[in-house]
């Protein structure tokens, strides 16, 4: 799911095999009063600051969708005690700190971005926010009313509304169908007793972790989170999650009176802790190349086709995704292209070029401190926080061998979805990889022949 995504070359990587970590310079983790907490010392004068969520829509019923994301920007922005949401806004714009709030899949998160000069005001003024909110009723309602524009606004948008169609079709049977930002119907229902009670439950120790990066000391993280978190509820964490089951292959269709159509396809993808993460991120990024050259430059049935990988750690995907007048011509030339690449694999010297490029695009993505809290954070939940290491070794060490297995055990079977008029396609035009097979030994007649001879 591209909403889901950032660009193939800024994705942060960060599930991969123990035996390829490399350690985060600088980076430690403690416990605080139960709380689990990583710090990240780098030299500057901006300090990034993250409170993290467990569980994702694991957390909440299709009824709930909205709920986690609505509770953490009330806290964050609505104020604090004597600070109504506007005061508090113009406390945080003379401190220089920005503060933001994100709900996914798999985490949601408060964050606090602050100059280390204002650095002891910042925290006391976020931590204030975070553990004693006013969540009051009037903001919460204006809150609402603006979620139904974003939503409205994001579905008018057709790259973005494509997204959901191929979630609610990809991901339907499991939590990943629920909307981190809800619907209409769950906004509707929500009531402020509901957000209260919601916060209570999320705000404890057991579904919370913090990250820091930027240039502090251990023992000044230490004292701010015991003394402003340590009396925290140990809490109820979430129970264990059921799994649910993605659909592959599959085909969803869309009217809409629209000047462009829209198609994406969501395929199997290595699971987040595998081996094979760093040779399927390849892959996808050459892959993306390919249709690039073929839909866009050669052909021209689109503008900006592309292929990436997915950011969900559950249920891991790669997608394929174009914009086109032309939607069967250009699903025919992708799934073409897929066959070819299968069936001949990718060229070793196309990988050797493509590993420099990619580090240089991954390391420019990591250079804010908020970018390196995203990454520890995202791999603490993943399984480990020294995961979002040093990746220049298991990219330059990625073979053609690995990433053209990978490719080809992933790239098998295609969950489509097509946003447009609807009198351009049908079902058929959607059309399925085909497997790859070992090729079979090619007899020599010739060496058969003298055997034979020799034996007579």
């Amino acid at each position: 799911m591209r909403i889901l995504n950032i660009s193939l070359f800024l994705l942060g990587i960060y599930a991969f095999a123990p035996q390829q970590v490399v350690a985060q310079a600088n980076a430690e983790q403690f416990d605080v009063r139960e709380i689990p907490v990583i710090l990240k010392k780098v030299p500057g004068d901006v300090i990034s600051v993250r409170l993290y969520v467990r569980g994702g829509t694991a957390n909440y019923s299709k009824a709930q969708e909205g709920i986690e994301s609505l509770a953490l920007e009330l806290a964050v922005l609505g104020g604090t005690g004597d600070l109504n949401r506007e005061g508090f806004s113009r406390a945080a714009e003379n401190l220089g700190m920005g503060v933001a709030t994100k709900a996914g899949l798999d985490y949601s998160y408060a964050g606090m971005t602050a100059l280390k000069q204002n650095w002891n005001e910042s925290w006391s003024l976020f931590s204030r926010a975070l553990t004693q909110p006013n969540l009051d009723e009037a903001v919460f309602s204006r809150l609402v009313g603006e979620y139904f524009v974003r939503n409205r606004r994001h579905r008018a948008n057709a790259s973005n509304y494509i997204d959901e169609i191929a979630t609610r079709a990809a991901f339907g049977d499991t939590d990943y169908n629920d909307l981190p930002l809800g619907s209409v119907e769950s906004l509707q229902m929500l009531s402020i007793d509901d957000v209260r009670e919601y916060y209570d439950w999320m705000m404890s120790k057991s579904n919370i972790f913090i990250v820091v990066v930027g240039n502090v000391e251990t023992a000044d993280v230490r004292q701010k989170i015991a003394s402003a978190m340590g009396d925290l509820p140990p809490g109820t964490p979430r129970g264990e999650v059921e799994t649910g089951t993605v659909r592959f292959p599959g085909v969803a269709i869309e009217h809409q009176d629209l000047d462009v159509n829209h198609v994406l396809g969501l395929m199997p993808a290595p699971p987040a802790f595998s081996e094979e993460k760093f040779a399927n991120l390849l892959a996808m990024s050459m892959f993306s190349d390919r249709i690039t050259d073929e839909l866009r430059n050669k052909r021209r049935l689109s503008f900006g086709p592309n292929a990436y990988v997915g950011t969900g750690l559950r249920y891991p995907v790669n997608g394929l995704y174009a914009s086109t007048i032309s939607p069967v011509a250009t699903i025919k030339v992708m799934v073409e292209t897929l066959n070819e690449t299968i069936q001949k694999g990718f060229e070793k010297d196309e990988l050797e070029k493509k590993k420099p490029s990619f580090l240089t695009f991954h390391y420019l993505g990591k250079e804010t401190v908020d970018a390196q809290a995203h990454d520890l954070g995202h791999a603490f939940v993943a399984g480990n926080w020294r995961w979002a290491g040093d990746i220049t070794d298991a990219i330059m060490n990625t073979t053609l061998e690995e990433v053209n297995a990978v490719f080809r055990k992933y790239a098998r079977k295609i969950n489509w979805s097509y946003l447009g008029n609807e009198s351009q396609i049908s079902t058929s035009d959607f059309l399925q990889p085909t497997r790859w097979e070992e090729p079979k030994a090619v007899e020599n007649k010739a060496e058969d022949s003298e055997e034979t001879r020799d034996e007579e």
